[in-house]
């Protein structure tokens, strides 16, 4: 390495060059650019708005869509006295017509169920 190097001998030039009008250009261009990206994302958030304006009474529609067919499956589906008579009367018509084995058996099943017990 050379150890009397002078920075005077290397000169002022510039190593490289630009249009003359090139600093004026970018800053409009990135004024425009920053103009552009506020007007999207005031856009963006206008939209997210409109969204959730109706985005609750939809919402809230449907849930108490789904909660009246609960309410209504539950309704219609529910047993009435009446056919809760008649389905033990069944079964106790079926039970009648076993044998005695079949019924004691049965009957020892039942008793010796941990869930039915419960």
């Amino acid at each position: 390495m050379d150890k009397n190097f002078d920075f005077n001998q290397v000169g002022k030039r510039m190593p490289y060059a630009t249009p003359d009008d090139f600093f004026a250009k970018m800053q409009s261009n990135i004024l425009d650019a920053v103009q552009d990206s506020t007007t999207k994302n005031t856009d963006s958030k206008a939209k997210k708005r409109q969204v959730r304006k109706w985005l609750w009474p939809v919402s809230l529609s449907a849930a108490a869509a789904v909660a009246a067919m609960f309410v209504i499956n539950m309704h219609f589906f529910a047993l009435k006295p009446s056919a809760a008579s008649n389905d033990m009367l069944e079964v106790e018509q079926a039970f009648a017509q076993l044998s005695d084995g079949d019924q004691a058996f049965i009957l020892d099943v039942y008793q010796d169920d941990v869930f039915i017990n419960n």
